[in-house]
């Protein structure tokens, strides 16, 4: 889609979710109220420091806020261990069968493993994404690490399904929408936000049965490198 809106017009659609105000925001430290109200018009384009401000006080991944407003994602927001797709992979395959406890327990111990200090920054994948929801929701999955067998395996769509959402053959359905939501840890009315498609009238509806907490265990992984994530897996194989 090349119609997508402009980072202004998405931005007021954040702040709609959440019953929020541009006074809102102009209240804090950290945004300066001038320049908040020329993004909101549009006529300023976000930079890095105001993305992560923006992030912060709309509780957003700012590694996500970069990539929607067409930003090269900086290196320490990246996955801290992009070589262990495939484990991330097989970590989503295992856990699809766990019960809700024992995610629980393997998202407890994911956290309890993230480094104190920094681990050195990933190397760069594309500087920025394209135009567009496909785009988008590619760059959403390169947060977090995702390859397309693992948001399959969440979310239930088809490969053939996912690949034409992220070609942009065609628009993505609000239960796909909302699948995706789930399988991303992100609020559904923030997704429809950046695929510029409007809340249905009627709410939302789970076509897809997305089991809780395995997108929230996917984004657990971001900051962890290979061998702790392998720690993670190793307890997935048997986490009794």
């Amino acid at each position: 889609m090349s119609d997508a809106p402009g980072f202004g017009v998405l931005l007021q659609r954040l702040l709609a979710n959440r019953g929020l105000h541009a006074d809102h925001l102009a209240r804090l430290p950290d945004l300066d109220p001038d320049e908040l109200e020329l993004l909101l018009r549009g006529s300023l384009e976000p930079h890095p420091v105001l993305l992560r401000a923006l992030a912060t006080a709309l509780g957003l991944r700012p590694a996500d806020l970069f990539a929607a407003a067409g930003w090269p994602v900086p290196a320490e927001l990246r996955p801290a261990a992009p070589q262990a797709r495939a484990q991330v992979t097989e970590l989503v395959l295992l856990a699809r069968a766990c019960e809700p406890a024992e995610l629980l327990r393997l998202r407890r111990f994911a956290r309890s493993l993230w480094p104190v200090q920094p681990e050195p920054p990933a190397p760069a994948d594309d500087p920025a994404p394209g135009h567009g929801f496909g785009p988008l929701l590619s760059a959403l999955m390169a947060n977090r690490n995702l390859s397309a067998t693992g948001l399959a395996a969440i979310t239930g769509l088809t490969g053939a399904a996912l690949a034409g959402l992220r070609t942009g053959e065609r628009p993505a359905t609000p239960d796909e929408l909302t699948a995706l939501a789930e399988a991303l840890d992100v609020r559904a009315d923030d997704l429809f936000a950046l695929a510029a498609t409007p809340l249905p009238e009627t709410g939302l509806t789970y076509a897809y049965l997305v089991r809780p907490h395995l997108g929230g265990l996917v984004g657990d992984l971001v900051p962890l490198p290979a061998s702790r994530l392998a720690w993670v897996l190793a307890l997935a194989h048997d986490p009794r």
